[in-house]
């Protein structure tokens, strides 16, 4: 008989209190993490973002379903922590990260 331990992956809980995602927006924050999960809201899914504001190392978390930021967190997750500022598109429906 197989041992939970033996094939299960240990899921790292990312930390902090929530933060709602447009108190972020236009502010420099570090990205410490960020987990993929499937939405409530979207069947696209949502990514998890563990973060601090520049100034301070408090952490937070705060979810997305925007579809650039979770493919900038695909491509540079490996290069974490990084700073950066999310930005909104002028159309209002797109964010991304911007270089800070």
């Amino acid at each position: 008989m197989h041992k939970f331990s033996d094939f299960a992956a240990d899921e790292e809980h990312l930390e902090g209190a929530k933060k709602p995602f447009q108190e972020i927006v236009g502010k420099q924050i570090v990205i410490w993490n960020a987990r993929s999960l499937q939405s409530q809201f979207d069947s696209d899914g949502c990514v998890m973002l563990q973060f601090s504001f520049a100034e301070d190392g408090e952490k937070f978390v705060t979810f997305t379903g925007s579809k650039v930021i979770i493919e900038q967190i695909e491509k540079y997750k490996a290069q974490m922590p990084f700073e950066a500022t999310v930005e909104q598109r002028k159309s209002g429906k797109h964010f991304y990260f911007t270089l800070t």
